[in-house]
Formats: C-alpha cells, sequence, structure tokens
C-alpha cells in the first residue's frame, strides 16, 4: 500500500513539472496567439478592443491555474497513504534483527 502511495506522489510531482515545463506555456502561447489574431490588422487598435482582448486572455489563464489542483490532490492523498500505513515493521534485517523497536520503561543505563 505504501509503494501505491509513492507512485500517486510521483505521478503528481510529474503532473505538476511537466504542466510547469511543458504544457502550461504551451496552452499560454497558443491562447494568446489566438486571441491577438483576433485583433484588427494595423498600427492603432480601439484601446476598448485591446482592453477586452487583454481581460479575456487575463482570466482565461487564471482559470488555467486551477488546473493544478488535481496533481496537488493527488500529491497530498499520496502522501496521507504512505503515513498511515505501516513500514516495514517486523521483517528480519541482514544481521537477524527485526526491524520492530521494543522500548521498555526499566531499561537499566
Amino acid at each position: 500500500m505504501r509503494t501505491l502511495g509513492f507512485l500517486v506522489v510521483l505521478i503528481g510531482f510529474l503532473w505538476i513539472l511537466g504542466d510547469c515545463v511543458m504544457w502550461f506555456t504551451a496552452f499560454e502561447h497558443g491562447y494568446v496567439w489566438r486571441k491577438t489574431g483576433e485583433l484588427p490588422v494595423g498600427t492603432m487598435i480601439e484601446r476598448d478592443r485591446a482592453t477586452r482582448a487583454m481581460w479575456d486572455i487575463s482570466l482565461r489563464l487564471n482559470e488555467r491555474h486551477r488546473d493544478i489542483l488535481l496533481p496537488a490532490f493527488l500529491m497530498l492523498a499520496g502522501s496521507f497513504v504512505v503515513f498511515v500505513c505501516p513500514g516495514r515493521r517486523g521483517r528480519v534485517g541482514p544481521a537477524g534483527e527485526t526491524g520492530d523497536v521494543k522500548v521498555t520503561g526499566d531499561e537499566e543505563r
């Protein structure tokens, strides 16, 4: 079960990494290219049209940032699974010792 948790954390991390490195920049470039292509050709553009185009771009990119929540929650869930599930307790190590630690209150120092 811990392996599944580590796998989910890794998938979430790679998803966020890919989004930051490649996918978001490609989306941003493509969307800006499309919106600026809708503006009239020429050196002068009406202020209202330019402001509206910039506002539309800003709102769409703001909505796109919310897509990071799904992989972030995947990483949170995977971390929770790793934290809650038991580790390798009780297995015999190379020296024949178990992985469990026994603590007693009557130890001599």
